[in-house]
């Protein structure tokens, strides 16, 4: 371990000649870690944006493989395209990371977690993702950070077209009117296991108007997706768990639709004095149908699962901000009613089971931040938040209630950062975790987080760096022990990360490098003991770097990987009562770029997992299905252009 640490630190040093952010340059001001116009300097958290140019340098096809190559998360997916993608923070689990777009939350109220497939990749201007316990500014779910999409307001028109392997394509184009900016979207594409065909289409509109001493912006998006889920990898010793209808299924297919609607004003009082008012609508929706063998009768059956969500959330806030003084106080809503079906057909089509719920579940927030500069080449920051929880479904009425809190300090000077954090986070449970039929438990209790961090950072002419330390743990963690939910687990997690960089005017070089420590603490087994074993999807190391070299001929060439090593998943066995445990082995993936931009028009040939690794890269629904693997080669030509 010490000789893995002291490598850890000494590697920019023995790449120091090569890289830094010349060509990374990035945005002055950040609109996540707190509700003040801030830079990475002056928070307390650990920060990492990506931008819409890093992404282009990158060539890859979505926003999971963007942060996979350029953060420190740990991204997930099904293994092929479009399939639900979702990212794990500091050894822990999606569902405690919240996902924003434009600073509207899209975690799923059924299960908590966020859908990062949805996000059109052509559409975004940056990703700010930021790392630590922050429910204190956004609630629920903040347990690890927090990852917000910040879309494109862009004065270019411009245009780009993509064509794959496998007969997928894709193609979109953007608009700057007098109507506002305008966005268009489309792709389709398939994956490498059967009944893995993708399709969606995107639209954003953005309009702002300046009417002294008022500011009003308006964002409208929509995202529809439809794509196949395939059953399990044909196995002899396959045993389908109870329960579980997508562990037998033959196909699955599964349908979203979301749409959102942004109103953001800013009413300037003297020059230190902002009043702020948000408020956003969202509607979001998915459809799941499955086709499967019963476990009873062996006979085949039709089901569907529907899901809708209807958000409103209206937000009010004061903000003060002089040379030595910021302070913000506010309150938001979360307004939300939930809609649920479930339907059953047999092999007659005659209806066998079905079962509807809707729930109320609204969140009413009060919360306080300050910053203060009057120590030179010192800020020292607080937040703190007060969330009242109510959800009702039918007869049942549940309240939960949560104070978080944060505290921090930034030490800047010249080059050099010092940040240190400590704050407390939590999560409510998801509706399905609640009330699915015959299953929900409706006496859970939220999960709690708190972490404490520190990072040190530097920033030359020619070469960043910064290594960072985080100790965290969390309460009352969920697990579906056999057929419904509990509170029985706890997750003790510790890690460093570094990430790196130096420059020349012909050679760009960026890595991050990931060691964590994760234990879980679950009662698992029919008696109750009590053991300690490594959290699911938590890999202890993973590394990416992505390289640039100039060319003559405005030509770049790029190369980009990730190595991560193995992790573990557990099923439980219902035919001998005990627990299964599956491991991936670990996995190398390496990817190419070419770039040339003639007169204008950008050609970018890629090629992805050029060494054509196959292993596991998510796990199916039981320890007999083979799981999920990476898509083979892929090989893709982009023509783009901007005017």
């Amino acid at each position: 371990m010490k000789k893995f640490l002291i490598a850890v630190l000494l590697f920019p040093l023995l790449i120091g000649f090569v890289y830094g952010d010349k060509i990374y340059r990035l945005p002055t001001t950040i609109v996540s870690a707190d509700r003040f116009a801030s830079s990475k300097k002056t928070t307390s958290y650990k920060v990492t944006i990506v931008t819409a140019k890093q992404i282009r340098k990158l060539g890859v096809t979505s926003v999971t493989e963007a942060i996979n190559y350029c953060t420190n998360l740990i991204s997930m997916n099904n293994g092929y395209p479009g399939s639900v993608s979702r990212i794990a923070m500091r050894g822990a689990f999606s569902r405690d990371v919240t996902v924003m777009i434009d600073g509207l939350p899209i975690n799923s109220s059924f299960n908590g977690s966020p859908d990062l497939s949805m996000i059109p990749l052509n559409a975004i201007e940056r990703i700010e993702v930021v790392e630590g316990p922050i429910s204190a500014l956004y609630g629920s779910g903040s347990i690890s950070g927090i990852v917000n999409i910040v879309t494109k307001n862009d004065t270019k028109n411009s245009f780009s077209i993509e064509i794959k392997n496998r007969n997928a394509y894709g193609a979109s184009a953007s608009v700057n009117s007098p109507l506002g900016f305008l966005f268009f979207g489309m792709k389709n594409d398939r994956g490498w296991r059967t009944n893995t065909d993708f399709n969606k289409s995107s639209f954003l509109w953005k309009k702002a108007l300046l009417l002294n001493p008022l500011k009003l912006s308006l964002t409208a998006s929509y995202t529809g997706y439809g794509l196949g889920v395939p059953g399990p990898f044909p196995d002899s010793n396959f045993i389908p768990e109870f329960g579980d209808s997508s562990a037998t299924s033959i196909f699955d297919n599964q349908k979203t639709r979301n749409l959102l609607f942004k109103l953001s004003s800013d009413l300037n009082i003297k020059s230190s004095n902002l009043i702020k008012f948000n408020y956003y609508f969202n509607y979001d929706s998915l459809t799941y149908y499955s086709h499967y063998r019963s476990f009873f009768t062996n006979s085949v059956l039709n089901s569907f699962y529907r899901y809708a969500t209807i958000k409103n959330m209206p937000e009010l806030l004061f903000v003060h901000s002089d040379k030595y003084f910021e302070l913000g106080v506010g309150s938001n809503a979360d307004l939300q009613k939930n809609y649920s079906r479930t339907d059953e057909y047999g092999d007659s089509n005659i209806l066998a089971d079905s079962s509807s719920w809707n729930v109320l579940y609204n969140t009413y927030s009060s919360f306080q931040e300050a910053k203060l500069n009057f120590i030179p080449h010192m800020i020292v920051e607080n937040k703190l938040r007060y969330d009242y929880v109510s959800l009702k479904k039918d007869t049942i009425s549940r309240i939960f209630k949560a104070l978080s809190y944060s505290f921090g300090a930034v030490f800047n000077y010249n080059a050099f950062t010092l940040k240190t954090n400590y704050g407390t986070a939590f999560k409510n449970p998801g509706l399905n975790d609640l009330f699915f039929p015959y299953m929900g438990n409706p006496d859970l209790k939220p999960e709690k987080g708190r972490e404490f961090s520190v990072l040190l950072g530097a920033n030359f002419p020619i070469m960043n760096v910064n290594v960072s330390y985080f100790k965290k743990s969390i309460d009352d963690l969920i697990y579906w022990s056999g057929m419904m939910p509990e509170n029985i687990n706890s997750v003790s997690i510790n890690g460093i990360e570094g990430q790196f960089g130096l420059s020349s005017s012909y050679v760009t070089l960026s890595t991050n490098l990931t060691y964590q420590n994760s234990i879980s603490h679950d009662i698992i087994d029919t008696v109750n003991i009590p053991v300690s074993r490594t959290t699911p999807y938590s890999p202890a190391f993973k590394g990416s770097y992505d390289i640039n070299i100039r060319l003559p001929y405005n030509t770049t060439i790029g190369q980009s990987g990730t190595y991560i090593t193995s992790y573990v998943n557990y099923f439980k066995n219902y035919t001998t009562g005990g627990i299964d445990t599956v491991k991936t082995d670990n996995a190398l993936i390496l990817n190419g770029n070419a770039r040339i931009d003639i007169s204008g028009v950008k050609l970018v040939l890629s090629i992805w997992n050029f060494l054509d690794y196959k292993g596991i890269k998510s796990f199916g629904y039981s320890a007999y299905d083979r799981g999920y693997p990476y898509n083979g080669r892929r090989i893709s030509l982009k023509v783009s252009t901007s005017f």
